[in-house]
C-alpha cells in the first residue's frame, strides 16, 4: 500500500459462477460506495487472492466480476474455468 491509501475490506458470497470466466457476487452500489474522492483520484476494486480479477459491471445488489486474466491454483482461477 503506498502512502495516503486506505484500503477497506468487504465480505461478499459468490451467488453465480454459472458462466465461465465470471462470477457474480452478492455485493453491488450499495455495498461498494459510488462516491469518489474530491481531488480525484482512482479507486479501485479488487479481490484477495485474485489480484487480475476485475470488476466489469455493478448494480444496486450485485458485482459482474471478470475471472478471465486470473491464473495459478487459487478457487478464483478454479472458478473461471
Amino acid at each position: 500500500m503506498r502512502d495516503g491509501e486506505l484500503r477497506r475490506h468487504i465480505l461478499a458470497t459468490v451467488v453465480s459462477v454459472a458462466r465461465p470466466g465470471h462470477m457474480i457476487i452478492d455485493g453491488g452500489s450499495k455495498t461498494f460506495s459510488s462516491d469518489r474522492p474530491v481531488n480525484g483520484t482512482e479507486v479501485t476494486f479488487g479481490i484477495d487472492g485474485a489480484p487480475a480479477a476485475r470488476f466489469h459491471k455493478m448494480n444496486e445488489e450485485h458485482g459482474f466480476v471478470d475471472l478471465a486474466c486470473v491464473t495459478g491454483g487459487s478457487a478464483w482461477a478454479t472458478a473461471s474455468t
